[in-house]
C-alpha cells in the first residue's frame, strides 16, 4: 500500500485539514534538501495519522495530540516521548514551516 504523503489522513478533522494540506505542500516547495523534506513530511504525516491537530493560539499555531478515547495517543507523556526523540531534532525548520502555514491559513 503506497501512501499519499501530501493528503490528510485525517480529512474528518475539517477545521485544521487545511493546515495540514499546507504543511506538506510547503516542505515539499521550501525545504531544499530532498531526504530532509522526505523525514519532515514522514514525521509529520505520522503525527497527524495518529491524532494530532494544529490548533491556533496567541503565538500562532501549535501541535495538539488528540488523546484516547478521540484520537490513538494514549497519554501526554507518549506523545511527549515521541515529540522529544522524533520532532524536537527537526525544531527550527519545523517552528519555521509552522510559521508559514499560520501566515497563510486562518
Amino acid at each position: 500500500m503506497q501512501v499519499d504523503l501530501l493528503s490528510d489522513p485525517l480529512p474528518e478533522q475539517k477545521f485544521d485539514s487545511h493546515r495540514w494540506r499546507k504543511l506538506f505542500m510547503l516542505i515539499v516547495m521550501h525545504v531544499k534538501d530532498r531526504e530532509l523534506a522526505y523525514t519532515l513530511l514522514c514525521r509529520m504525516h505520522s503525527i497527524r495519522s495518529i491524532g494530532t491537530v494544529l490548533r491556533r493560539d496567541m503565538h500562532g499555531l501549535k501541535f495538539v495530540p488528540l488523546l484516547d478515547p478521540e484520537g490513538a495517543w494514549p497519554d501526554m507523556a507518549f506523545y511527549d516521548d515521541i515529540k522529544q526523540r522524533y520532532l524536537l531534532p527537526y525544531a527550527a525548520e519545523l517552528k519555521h514551516l509552522i510559521g508559514l502555514v499560520a501566515e497563510q491559513t486562518e
